[in-house]
C-alpha cells in the first residue's frame, strides 16, 4: 500500500518528485505574483524612470551571475551525486570563498564605473544623475552578495529539498518586495529602495548560509581546498561558458534597449519581457525538479527515453497553455497589471514575439537537462556562441527598421533555431526516434502558437 502511494500515475514521477515539483511551482508562482502585484506600486510611487533602474538592476544581477554560473550547477550536481560528506563540505567552502572574492571584485568595479554607466550608457531625463550613480553602486553590492544565494539553494536542490530551497527564495522575495512598501511610503526614493534591497539580501543570504552549513554539523571545520575545486572544475568550466553565454543571450536585448532607447522605453520593454516569460516560468520548475533524478538515472544506466517523453509532454502542455492566453490578450493583461495606459498601449506585437521566443526557450529545457545529466555541454556552448554573434547585429537592424518591437525578432529566430538543433542533437545522441520527438515536442507546439499569434 505504501509503495503504491509513492508511485505517480505519470511515468517518471514519484511522490517525492511531485512534492518537489509543487514546491518549485509555488516558488515560481510567488515570483510571478510579486512582479504582478508590486511592479504597479513601484511605478506609481517612484515613477517610470525609477522602475527602469529597477529593471536595469535585474539585468545587471543576471549578467553578473555569469561569473558564478559554472560553479553553482557543478556543486548542485555534486550534492545530487555524492550527498552530504566531508568532501562536499570542503568543496562548498572552496566554492564559497571563490565566490566571495569574485563578489568583491564585482562591487569594486561597479562602484568605479557607475558614473560612466549613468552618463554614457543610460539615457536619463527626469532623475538626478547623482541619484542614478548611487543606485548603480548599490546594485553592484547587491549583485556581489546575491551571488552566494544560488550556491546554497543549488545545494538544497541537489539534495532534493526543493521545499526548503523555495521557502528561502520566498523569504528573499518577501523581505525585499513586500517589506519595502512601508519604507517607500515614508521615503519614496529609488536610493532608499536599493538600500533596503541590499540590507535584506545580506540578512537572508546569511540566514540561508547558516541553515545549509547545519547539514554538515557532524563533519568538523570546513576549509578551502584546491583539490576539491578541481573535482568540479571540468564540469564547472563547461557550465561557466554556457552560463556566461546564456546570461548574455537572455539579457542582450535588454542591455541594447537600455543603450538604444531612454529609460521609459526600457521600462516598457522590461514589463513586456516579464509578461512574456510566463511560458518559461511554468516550465522551469519541471526542469529544476527532474535534474537530480536524471543524474541518478544516468549513473544507473537507466533508459531515459520514456522519462524524456513524459517530461517534454508536461512542458509542452504547460508552456503552450499560458502562451496561447498571453498571445490572445497581451494588451488587456498589461493594462490590468500596470494600470498605466502609457506603458501598455501598442505593446501587443512586442509581447507576442517575446512570448513565442520564451516558448522556444522553454522547449529546450528538458534536452538541456538531459545534456547536463550526462555532463555534455558542447552543443550548448556552440549554440550560445552562435546566438551571441548573431543577435546583436540583428537587434540593431530590426530596431532601426521596426522600433522597439523589432528588438525581439532576432531573439525569436535564434531561439527557434536553438530549440530545433538542441532537441535533434540530444535525441540523436541519447534517445530513440529523434525526428519524431523533434516534430512532437518542438515543431508542433511552435507552429500552433505561431499560427495563433499570426491570426489574432
Amino acid at each position: 500500500m505504501k509503495e503504491s502511494l509513492r508511485q505517480s500515475p505519470i511515468h517518471g514521477w514519484d511522490l517525492k518528485s511531485l512534492i518537489n515539483l509543487a514546491a518549485n511551482y509555488a516558488g515560481r508562482l510567488w515570483s510571478m505574483l510579486a512582479a504582478f502585484i508590486f511592479v504597479p506600486f513601484y511605478i506609481k510611487i517612484l515613477g517610470a524612470e525609477s522602475y527602469g533602474l529597477i529593471a536595469f538592476n535585474v539585468t545587471l544581477t543576471l549578467v553578473v551571475s555569469v561569473l558564478s554560473a559554472g560553479l553553482i550547477p557543478a556543486f548542485a550536481r555534486l550534492m545530487a551525486r555524492d550527498g552530504i560528506s566531508n568532501s562536499t563540505l570542503h568543496t562548498l567552502r572552496s566554492l564559497e570563498l571563490t565566490l566571495i572574492a569574485v563578489g568583491l571584485v564585482v562591487a569594486f568595479v561597479t562602484y568605479m564605473i557607475s558614473p560612466l554607466i549613468a552618463v554614457s550608457w543610460l539615457s536619463v531625463s527626469e532623475l538626478d544623475i547623482n541619484t542614478v550613480i548611487s543606485s548603480i553602486r548599490l546594485m553592484g553590492f547587491i549583485s556581489a552578495v546575491e551571488m552566494l544565494m544560488p550556491l546554497y539553494i543549488g545545494g538544497f536542490m541537489g539534495l532534493q529539498q526543493q521545499v526548503k530551497a523555495n521557502f528561502y527564495q520566498f523569504l528573499l522575495g518577501f523581505f525585499r518586495s513586500v517589506l519595502v512598501m512601508p519604507v517607500l511610503y515614508y521615503y519614496p526614493s529609488i536610493v532608499v529602495f536599493f538600500g533596503w534591497f541590499l540590507l535584506m539580501t545580506v540578512v537572508v543570504v546569511w540566514s540561508v548560509r547558516i541553515s545549509f552549513y547545519r547539514k554538515f554539523s557532524g563533519f568538523g571545520a570546513a576549509r578551502f581546498s584546491l583539490p576539491h575545486l578541481k573535482v568540479v572544475w571540468s564540469f564547472a568550466a563547461g557550465m561557466a561558458v554556457i552560463g556566461f553565454l546564456s546570461a548574455v543571450n537572455s539579457q542582450i536585448d535588454k542591455l541594447m534597449v537600455s543603450a538604444l532607447f531612454d529609460l521609459k522605453v526600457f521600462a516598457q520593454y522590461s514589463l513586456a519581457s516579464i509578461l512574456a516569460q510566463l511560458p518559461l516560468i511554468v516550465s522551469t520548475p519541471i526542469a529544476m525538479t527532474i535534474l537530480p533524478g536524471l543524474t541518478k538515472a544516468v549513473k544507473s544506466s537507466e533508459n531515459l527515453d520514456r522519462l524524456f517523453s513524459s517530461y517534454s509532454l508536461f512542458v509542452c502542455l504547460a508552456a503552450c497553455s499560458v502562451s496561447v492566453v498571453t498571445i490572445i490578450f497581451p494588451t488587456e493583461i498589461l493594462s490590468l497589471w500596470t494600470r498605466d495606459q502609457s506603458l501598455s498601449f501598442g505593446q501587443e506585437t512586442l509581447v507576442r514575439i517575446l512570448v513565442l521566443a520564451n516558448l522556444a526557450l522553454a522547449l529546450q529545457l528538458i534536452p538541456f537537462q538531459i545534456a547536463i545529466a550526462h555532463a555534455f555541454t558542447r552543443i550548448n556552448v556552440i549554440l550560445s556562441i552562435i546566438c551571441v554573434l548573431a543577435v546583436p547585429p540583428g537587434i540593431i537592424l530590426f530596431a532601426t527598421q521596426f522600433g522597439i518591437s523589432g528588438v525581439a525578432a532576432p531573439w525569436l529566430l535564434i531561439n527557434i533555431f536553438s530549440a530545433v538543433v538542441l532537441n535533434l542533437v540530444i535525441s540523436s545522441k541519447y534517445l530513440e526516434t529523434p525526428l519524431k520527438k523533434l516534430i512532437k515536442f518542438v515543431i508542433v507546439p511552435l507552429t500552433i502558437c505561431g499560427f495563433i499569434a499570426w491570426k489574432v
